[in-house]
């Protein structure tokens, strides 16, 4: 058997640990999504707890389309980590 080159080992755990630190990465991105997600959450149903007025329903729709961009954001950040583990 031949001996294995130092260059080549360090190389081989470069490309075996990168996608750890991507995956890490990700999962930090996610754990913010969902604070974002918790706090247009809560704002919404402070609002919706409010008097009905013009503003409100401004905010209202304000704060449903920033939860639909949340979770399209979580989807996406999802499927990365996902196709990351598959390949």
């Amino acid at each position: 058997m031949a001996p294995i080159a130092p260059s080549s080992l360090a190389r081989v755990i470069q490309l075996s640990v990168a996608p750890v630190f991507l995956i890490t990465g990700i999962f930090a991105f996610l754990g913010v999504l969902s604070q974002r997600a918790a706090r247009v959450f809560d704002q919404l149903m402070t609002v919706v707890g409010q008097q009905a007025s013009a503003n409100r329903d401004h905010v209202v729709r304000l704060q449903k389309r920033r939860l639909l961009l949340v979770n399209w954001a979580f989807s996406g950040a999802t499927l990365a980590a996902i196709m990351v583990c598959s390949v």
